[in-house]
Formats: structure tokens, C-alpha cells, sequence
């Protein structure tokens, strides 16, 4: 049976196509919280047959180590990656904004003057 998988598994991905029957899941809907009369508080939940989930985690599996090797991947894609947690691209976004900011506006960040009413900024880009 093991050699059955392994060899429709390999036809998939030397065919490139992935059967259409193991495309098809069951909706479920898993009631969240609140009155069970409302349909917004229920989620989906789908269930794909044993058959898709293996070839599905040895397709990604497959994919995953064509791309690493040959780092085919931009370094700002976080999201299903290893050790690329989605979290991590929030501080890499937000030190970017300010790195931009400190290039265009440079005294964004200084401490101004206790005397000063308004905020004085002065523009690199612009000749006065």
C-alpha cells in the first residue's frame, strides 16, 4: 500500500497535476460562541481525505527544498517558512518606516526645545 502512495505521489509531481477528486473537502461548521440561531458564529472547518494531506505535505515538502536550495524565496517572505514567523516581518517593517522617515524628515525624532510651540521640520529634498 506504502509503494502505491509513493508512486501516485510521483506521478503528481512528475504529471504536475494533482487529482481533482483529492481537491473536494467536507465543510464542517464548528460553532465559536454566542446564540447557535447565527450563522456568523459558526467557522469552517475542512476535512480533506488522508490521500490529499500526505501528497499535500510532500508537494510543499518538495517545493520547500527546491526553494531553499537554490534560494528562490525573497528574504521578506515570512508567512510558510521555517524559522520566518509572521511576527518577526512587523519589527522589519516598522525599522524600515523609520529608517525612511530619519532619510526624509531627519529632526522627526529629536527632542525639541521646551520653549518651541510648534514642530520644526526641516526637508532635504526640497531646495528653499
Amino acid at each position: 500500500m506504502l509503494l502505491l502512495l509513493f508512486y501516485v505521489i510521483y506521478i503528481i509531481i512528475t504529471g504536475g497535476v494533482f487529482p481533482d477528486i483529492q481537491k473536494l473537502a467536507f465543510v464542517i461548521p464548528v460553532h465559536k460562541n454566542g446564540s447557535k440561531e447565527i450563522c456568523n458564529n459558526y467557522r469552517p472547518i475542512s476535512l480533506l481525505s488522508p490521500f490529499a494531506k500526505i501528497s499535500e505535505n510532500c508537494l510543499y515538502n518538495q517545493l520547500n527544498n527546491i526553494c531553499s536550495s537554490f534560494q528562490l524565496l525573497n528574504k521578506q517572505q515570512f508567512g510558510f517558512r521555517q524559522n520566518h514567523d509572521t511576527s518577526l516581518a512587523v519589527p522589519r517593517i516598522c525599522n524600515e518606516m523609520v529608517q525612511c522617515l530619519d532619510q526624509w524628515f531627519p529632526n522627526v525624532f529629536e527632542p525639541l526645545p521646551k520653549s518651541r510651540k510648534r514642530l520644526c521640520l526641516t526637508y532635504p529634498h526640497i531646495s528653499q
